[in-house]
């Protein structure tokens, strides 16, 4: 059966966040929300890049939550499938 983690992620810079998506409908979420400082020429180069790091560690999130889901599908599957055999084997034998 697959479990529901609380995850933290590590951004590249090694710091962990909370915000941890669990799937993408979260990242668009979190897109739309999205606010840049302004600066007097447009926006603050650090205030671009910070939303940038935040926003590449909701993907990496999701996807994490995702890849954890397809691992279970897979050993359930597995699990299954050996037990399948065990029972032709027993059918045969």
């Amino acid at each position: 059966m697959q479990e529901e983690k609380a995850i933290l992620f590590s951004n590249p810079k090694g710091k962990e966040s909370s915000m941890a998506s669990q799937n993408l409908e979260e990242v668009a979420q979190y897109l739309k929300k999205m606010k840049f400082r302004k600066a007097f020429f447009g926006f603050k180069p650090a205030s671009v890049w910070k939303k940038l790091e935040d926003l590449d560690g909701e993907y990496r999130s999701a996807i994490q939550v995702m890849e954890i889901g397809y691992k279970a599908r897979i050993q359930e599957r597995d699990e299954k499938i050996a037990a399948l055999e065990e029972e032709l084997a027993k059918l045969k034998g």
